[in-house]
């Protein structure tokens, strides 16, 4: 059998963009290019699927060390670094508003923070579903919650 050449993510950012920037980055793809390799099976719907506004604490995440493949594969992370990482300082899972190439922001809750050379790094889960990875300096963090965003 030959390869499946229609295998075409969607990623929300390209890990690729980040790793010429940060580091060497392993990233998932979105739920769009998961599901064309596997699929459409409710366990990649669930995987990377919609968070409530009202029930993002319960968003599996990682702290206080860097996230393995198996976390990825788990849906706890969005990416790991292969060799030497750290986590990065912070209380997960966080909400936050992510800056968009175009401009806009959309409502994200921050799964995974490890530290690199030129920054932050940050995994995030879009409350509308998939994921995406990010620099800490493209997000602003919403202590107080997603209602901080006016009816998000």
């Amino acid at each position: 059998m030959g390869p499946n050449n229609s295998f075409n993510p969607n990623p929300l950012r390209s890990t690729n963009h980040m790793a010429g920037g940060a580091c060497h980055v392993v990233g998932s793809t979105t739920q769009v290019g998961l599901t064309q390799v596997l699929g459409a099976t409710t366990a990649m719907t669930d995987l990377w699927g919609p968070i409530s506004a009202s029930e993002w604490h319960s968003t599996p995440c990682i702290t206080g060390r860097p996230a393995t493949e198996a976390d990825v594969a788990a849906g706890s992370a969005v990416f790991y670094v292969p060799g030497d990482s750290a986590a990065a300082p912070m209380s997960l899972p966080c909400c936050a508003s992510q800056l968009l190439e175009d401009g806009s922001e959309q409502p994200v809750v921050i799964v995974q923070a490890e530290l690199a050379p030129h920054g932050t790094i940050l995994g995030v889960r879009p409350l509308s579903g998939g994921n995406g990875v990010c620099m800490a300096t493209e997000v602003r963090l919403l202590p107080s919650g997603f209602g901080a965003l006016g009816g998000a």
